[in-house]
C-alpha cells in the first residue's frame, strides 16, 4: 500500500501537455519498459553467468519509472519521456547484471536458447511475439530502405507471416515459435550495438532519433548499423535449399 501511495504522490505533478500525455499512458509505458528490459536480459551475455531469479526485472522497471517521475523536472527538453525512462532502466539493468555476474564468477549455469525463450515467455506474449514475427519477415525480405520512416513520421509496416497470434492454430503456433527461435539465434550472433539497434528500432518501435539517443549515436550511424544488421539477418534467415 505504501508503494502505491508513493506512486500516486509522484503522479501529482503540475500539468503540462507532455506530462499529461505521459501520465495518461503511464501503465502502457511501464509494461513496454519491462518488456524491453526482459529482452535485454535474454540477450545479454552476462546473464549466462547469473542466477536469473536474482534479477528482478519488474523491480528495475518500477525503479526506473520512479526515478523518471522524481526527476521529471530535470528531463532535457525535447527528450521523449519513454526513451528517457528506458535509458534509466537500461542503466539500472547494466548495474544489476554486473553485480550478479561478479557474484557468479565461480558459478556457471548452462541455459539453452529454448529454455531462455521459455523462461521469459516471449512466445506467450501475443504483442511481443507478433513483433518478432514481423522482424523475421522484414529480415527475410530486407533491403537498405526497410527501416526508413514514411513521410508522415510513422514507422513502416511489416509483412505478417501468419494469421494474428491470438487466432492462430496450434500448428501455426509451433511454426511461429520455431521462427522466433531462429531469429533469436540470429540476433545473438550480431555485434551488441547492432543487436540493440535492431531491438530498439523494430521490437520497441522507436524511431531513428530515439534509437540514436539510447545508443549515444548519430542518426546516420544508426542507419548504418541497421542496414548492416538486416543484411546479416537476411543471410542467417535465408532458407537452406
Amino acid at each position: 500500500m505504501s508503494d502505491m501511495n508513493g506512486l500516486e504522490a509522484r503522479l501529482r505533478l503540475p500539468s503540462t501537455p507532455e506530462w499529461d500525455a505521459f501520465h495518461d499512458s503511464v501503465l502502457d509505458h511501464r509494461k513496454r519498459l519491462e518488456r524491453a528490459l526482459r529482452r535485454e536480459v535474454v540477450h545479454d551475455a552476462r546473464s549466462a553467468r547469473c542466477r536469473l531469479q536474482n534479477l528482478a526485472v519488474r523491480d528495475l522497471a518500477d525503479e526506473a519509472l520512479c526515478q523518471t517521475l522524481d526527476e521529471w523536472r530535470s528531463k532535457p527538453s525535447g527528450t521523449p519521456p519513454f526513451e528517457w525512462m528506458l535509458k534509466r532502466g537500461l542503466h539500472l539493468l547494466d548495474e544489476a547484471l554486473d553485480r550478479e555476474a561478479l557474484a557468479a564468477e565461480s558459478r556457471h549455469e548452462e541455459r539453452s536458447e529454448e529454455q531462455r525463450l521459455h523462461e521469459f515467455n516471449l512466445t506467450r506474449d501475443d504483442e511481443e511475439r507478433a513483433r518478432w514475427l514481423e522482424v523475421a519477415g522484414l529480415a527475410r525480405g530486407a533491403d537498405d530502405e526497410a527501416f526508413a520512416e514514411t513521410g508522415d513520421g510513422e514507422s513502416c509496416q511489416f509483412d505478417r507471416l501468419t494469421s494474428p497470434p491470438d487466432t492462430s492454430c496450434p500448428d501455426a503456433r509451433m511454426q511461429q515459435a520455431e521462427t522466433i527461435l531462429e531469429l533469436d539465434r540470429a540476433l545473438l550472433r550480431l555485434p551488441e550495438l547492432r543487436r540493440r539497434a535492431v531491438a530498439h528500432r523494430f521490437l520497441d518501435g522507436l524511431d531513428l532519433g530515439e534509437v540514436a539517443f539510447l545508443l549515444d549515436l548519430e542518426e546516420h550511424e544508426v542507419e548504418v548499423e541497421l542496414t548492416s544488421a538486416l543484411r546479416t539477418l537476411r543471410d542467417d534467415l535465408r532458407p537452406t535449399r
